[in-house]
């Protein structure tokens, strides 16, 4: 099981225009979200979503994805990332077992400009 979701560490775009320096990065450019690493887990699940309705959603094995330029609107969104434990075989085919586990992180409330 997963006791904890992994933090987002930052929001940066490419030219160094950052969240975390109260910078709002350009949706013209590329934008590189990084965020902790949970042990345990084989997946993470980047969800962007404005308005309740998600606008961009990635899954990796990595702690950080790279969301092109221009895939965004200048505007608030809120950034989430989930981490996920999957483990066994879901068919019981070749293993007599499988497990899943999830665990959010926080939320995080950024802006990105033009």
């Amino acid at each position: 099981c997963l006791s904890q979701g992994p933090a987002i560490i930052n929001i940066q775009d490419e030219v160094g225009n950052s969240y975390t320096q109260n910078k709002p990065p350009l949706v013209t450019k590329k934008i590189y979200v990084s965020w902790q690493s949970i042990e345990g887990a084989t997946l993470y699940r980047l969800t962007i979503s404005k308005n309740v309705s998600t606008i961009f959603s990635w899954v990796t094995t990595e702690t950080g994805c790279l969301i092109p330029a221009n895939t965004l609107e200048k505007g608030t969104y809120n950034w989430v990332v989930e981490a996920q434990a999957i483990s066994g075989d879901p068919l019981l085919k070749e293993k007599n077992y499988y497990s899943f586990s999830s665990a959010q992180g926080a939320s995080v409330i950024c802006q990105v400009s033009e």
